[in-house]
């Protein structure tokens, strides 16, 4: 890994170990419900949905074959490492 992927990824990281944080000081009866936290839902469920097309990629070789003369194998494991870091970061922030 990269040094900038490295800050990138402890970055991320610290900032989902304090967002739990927020939830003992934040209280916002108007928040639940919210057209905001159901878009920060969806975009995170989304985001943590997309890590599976790697799987796929990587466990059917005809998949395989067809996605690896696009996109390298190198990307979509960033990707599938980014995606699930930031789908993760965004449904912990939603209520």
């Amino acid at each position: 890994m990269k040094e900038r992927e490295r800050i990138v990824v402890l970055g991320l990281v610290g900032f989902v170990l304090l967002l739990w944080l927020g939830f003992a000081v934040h209280r916002s009866p108007r928040f639940p419900g919210s057209p905001a936290g159901g878009v920060l839902g969806v975009a995170g469920a989304l985001l943590m949905v997309w890590p599976l097309g790697y799987s796929a990629v990587k466990r059917v070789a005809v998949v395989k074959q067809w996605v690896t003369r696009r996109v390298r194998m190198r990307t979509l494991l960033a990707w599938h490492v980014y995606t699930s870091l930031v789908g993760g970061t965004l449904a912990v922030l939603h209520p």
